[in-house]
């Protein structure tokens, strides 16, 4: 009788490294995904080379790349770990756990508020969100739903429904809108502060509305997301030019007011993106369809 010799495998704690260290191509944001130190992810991946006795990754001056061999191990390793952590999710619970990425800004200023009606809705769903400006892959993700900004066309695989119009308003808190009312028929326009975000369609908006405060001297505050300057505004910090669907509840409850009449048109906007087969299944096609229903005006 013959038998086959099995071969030991690497530890399984090397594959899970060396996956998210090649998405990454970087051990800094690797070690950040992990929650371990840079050092950990860097002996990890040499324990793995030394193992297969191969070298995965070049190591450049900033940041790496995959070898031949690393690229061979890419498909297969994520394969694989996407295959055991869709094993495990099933033996964990008898709920289903569906994953929503959004970016930070439309995920505290629309989706938040909304959370505890979804859940009501669907106590039987456990929600996980990923709030992140990093886009993400939807089959090596682990992503169920993702909200992003963009224009079709998308991926094929991909099933993309228009979710939210992008209309920019100007807003400001009541009192800094004295402030502004005050300096605008005064003609003393330098102490008036444009908050921009990562977007900044300020000078689409003043070029289209108010040429003569584009032409002039301008105080400015920038932020990295949306949400950060909507804040700033609330703060009586100067004027916001944001997606009136982010404010809307501001707007309602006075928090903030239009600080121009005029609105901004963007030629993209929100779309809901799920992966045709990740549609079919009821969780899925349940949270998507309840989405869908509360960014419909």
């Amino acid at each position: 009788m013959m038998t086959s010799k099995i071969t030991n495998l690497p530890p399984m704690n090397g594959f899970k490294t060396f996956e998210v260290v090649a998405r990454h191509l970087n051990f800094r944001l690797a070690a950040e995904e992990l929650g371990v130190t840079h050092g950990a992810v860097a002996q990890q991946i040499r324990g793995l080379e030394a193992s297969l006795q191969v070298k995965l990754f070049n190591r450049l001056p900033r940041g790496l790349s995959l070898t031949e061999e690393g690229k061979t191990l890419t498909g297969p390793v994520s394969e694989a770990i996407s295959i055991l952590r869709e094993a495990t999710d099933k033996l964990k619970s008898d709920k289903s756990v569906i994953n929503i990425s959004l970016t930070p800004s439309l995920a505290t200023k629309w989706l938040l508020p909304r959370l505890g009606i979804l859940s009501e809705k669907y106590p039987e769903i456990d929600i996980q969100i990923l709030a992140t400006e990093t886009l993400s892959d939807l089959t090596r993700d682990n992503v169920d739903i993702a909200i992003r900004q963009g224009r079709p066309p998308f991926g094929r695989h991909l099933q993309a429904d228009p979710f939210l119009s992008i209309t920019h308003v100007a807003v400001c808190s009541p009192p800094y809108k004295e402030k502004l009312d005050s300096a605008l028929k005064s003609d003393s326009k330098e102490g008036i502060v444009f908050l921009s975000d990562a977007h900044n369609r300020w000078s689409d908006y003043l070029e289209m509305f108010y040429p003569d405060l584009k032409r002039g001297p301008k105080n400015t505050m920038s932020f990295n997301q949306t949400a950060l300057a909507i804040d700033a505004a609330i703060s009586h910090q100067g004027l916001a030019l944001v997606a009136k669907a982010l404010v809307a509840p501001e707007l309602e409850n006075g928090r903030l007011q239009l600080a121009f009449s005029e609105e901004l048109e963007s030629d993209d906007g929100y779309y809901l993106l799920t992966t045709k087969k990740q549609t079919s299944l009821k969780p899925v096609s349940m949270v998507r369809s309840w989405l869908l229903q509360q960014a419909t005006p």
